[in-house]
């Protein structure tokens, strides 16, 4: 009888070691990462805060948003929702963040949507924040309008709904 309840002990014990390294391969004891949260919003005051990380990665040579680039990340907020976006920059070089019209636009699409001089933008490891308020439903695009930064792909999606919820989505 003892050496069926020591195989029964192992048997138990065993189990146990295969659920503790289950969950820790998957995640599960919570002692992971969390996801970046780049979007939150506040219904009752129709607004939003968005968080823009230039060079987040090395994705697309470091011209991206949040590791996004060519309009992989698309940004959707509701017309007249106030809009403060905080725009980092973690690249080797200057970048800057804006909302345009077009890939062509120089000239924001939204009185107050782009970081203090976006041309030349500004230095690695800086901050910017600005505010704006989304109108006119369409789409537009975020943007970095140092030199040569859209043509490498530096853009993403900004969409001005009708109504809804504000929401990103990658892709």
């Amino acid at each position: 009888m003892r050496a069926a309840s020591a195989a029964s002990d192992l048997k138990r014990i065993a189990g146990q070691l295969l659920l503790v390294g289950l969950l820790a391969a998957c995640g599960g004891g919570g002692t992971g990462t969390p996801a970046p949260v780049f979007l939150q919003s506040d219904p009752a005051t129709k607004s939003v805060s968005l968080m823009l990380t230039s060079s987040y990665n090395s994705a697309n040579a470091g011209f991206n948003f949040n590791g996004y680039d060519s309009g992989q990340m698309v940004v959707s907020v509701p017309d007249g929702w106030k809009v403060t976006v905080t725009c980092g920059n973690k690249g080797t070089g200057n970048h800057s963040c804006a909302i345009v019209k077009s890939v062509t636009d120089q000239t924001v699409a939204f009185p107050g949507a782009n970081t203090p001089d976006p041309v030349h933008g500004f230095p690695p490891g800086g901050t910017q924040t600005f505010t704006f308020t989304a109108a006119n439903p369409g789409t537009y695009r975020i943007t970095c309008l140092v030199g040569g930064h859209d043509g490498a792909g530096m853009w993403d999606t900004f969409i001005v709904t009708s109504g809804g919820e504000p929401q990103i989505k990658f892709g």
